[in-house]
Parts: C-alpha cells; sequence; structure tokens
C-alpha cells in the first residue's frame, strides 16, 4: 500500500474521489433541501409536474441519511490516508 502512496497519481486520484463524493453529498442536501420546502407548503422546481407518492417522504429521508453518512465515512477514510501517508 505505500508503494501506491509514492505514486502522485494515486493520491491525485484519490483526492478527486474524496471530491466526487462531496459534490454527491451537496447535491443530496439540495434535493433534501427542496423536498422539505414542498413539504412545507411552497412549491419547488422538482415536484412542478408530478407530486411525489404517498408514504416516499419516510423513505426518501432514510435513503438520504443513509447515503451521506456512508458518503462522508468513505470522505473522511480517503482524507485520512491521504494525510497520514
Amino acid at each position: 500500500m505505500q508503494q501506491l502512496f509514492s505514486y502522485e497519481e494515486f493520491r491525485l486520484a484519490l483526492g478527486l474521489l474524496r471530491g466526487l463524493m462531496l459534490v454527491c453529498v451537496g447535491v443530496l442536501v439540495m434535493l433534501t433541501v427542496c423536498h422539505v420546502l414542498y413539504y412545507l407548503g411552497r412549491r419547488t422546481p422538482i415536484y412542478r409536474r408530478n407530486p411525489p407518492v404517498d408514504g416516499w417522504n419516510r423513505r426518501f429521508f432514510v435513503a438520504t441519511i443513509l447515503l451521506t453518512t456512508v458518503l462522508l465515512v468513505l470522505s473522511w477514510g480517503i482524507h485520512s490516508l491521504l494525510q497520514y501517508t
């Protein structure tokens, strides 16, 4: 593993992967904010034509929390690897 970290390309690829994960977290947060605004009574662009199905609200929040947690943990792990090598 130490040999891989000696290559600048490998470290760059891990940094890009970490950045991509953080972008995905940002998109999930933006979708969650739009979804919450819809349920607070304001119309948002993501549901202009098709409102969400009944029961979808609970599944959406559970999936968002799980995905965000997994992405943040993986991103933190990559950050730790890059920092301590």
